[in-house]
């Protein structure tokens, strides 16, 4: 008889409780509103259902290859400071081109001016991708947790990590991103839209210019 077994790698019993610390703590950093949040939650108001599921999709990959570039190569990182401040700036450009965004859309339908095309499912993919991959926040958690002294935490395998990261972002992002895409949600958001894009807008600019100015300040 030929055995169809597979040479997986499984987690060692040992693993499993750091795991689902670890994942604990990366969901309860996940479901406070920032700008990844804010990111999916705009595209389900604006798009459809497959459009807000892809940007889910993107914010968890790019969670997921931070989370394995950092445990992965945490003491190559660390020394390089300025890399943060780099990153900060970046995202915080990033997030100020979103926020502008939400806020020309919300002077449009204040105004009863056509909105514009809502980007391929691809792009929304793209952006959430990019917000989680540059998101400094979420690149601090890990490294902190991958530098963790010895004896209070053991920094496991990156792909675990990642692997971890990868489904807890999937069910709260999906979750976000199919409870904002509902019809009666999208309705809603219809009626107050000027003050949704308005409000939504002024947020992640806020994030931006902390964020960039926290750069500046540590630069």
């Amino acid at each position: 008889m030929i055995s169809l077994a597979l040479p997986v790698a499984l987690p060692a019993a040992a693993d499993l409780p750091l795991l689902g610390g670890f994942a604990l703590s990366y969901a309860a950093l996940a479901v406070t509103p920032g700008a990844n949040f804010l990111v999916v939650s705009q595209i389900s108001l604006q798009a459809s259902r497959r459009h807000a599921l892809m940007t889910a999709l993107g914010v968890a990959v790019g969670a997921a290859v931070t989370a394995s570039v950092a445990l992965s190569g945490a003491e190559l990182i660390t020394p390089w400071v300025r890399l943060v401040s780099v990153m900060q700036l970046v995202f915080a450009a990033l997030l100020a081109r979103i926020g502008i965004t939400a806020l020309v859309k919300a002077w449009a339908a204040y105004h009863h001016m056509p909105s514009r095309a809502v980007p391929p499912p691809l792009t929304c993919f793209l952006l959430g991708f990019s917000t989680a991959l540059m998101n400094p926040l979420t690149l601090l958690f890990f490294l902190g947790l991958a530098l963790a002294p010895a004896g209070t935490t053991r920094p496991f395998a990156p792909l675990e990590g990642a692997a971890v990261v990868l489904c807890v972002a999937l069910l709260w992002f999906g979750f976000v991103a199919v409870s904002f895409s509902r019809e009666t949600v999208h309705r809603a958001y219809l009626r107050a839209r000027p003050v949704v894009d308005g409000a939504a807008g002024l947020a992640i600019l806020a994030i931006a210019v902390h964020l960039a100015l926290k750069a500046v300040a540590a630069a």
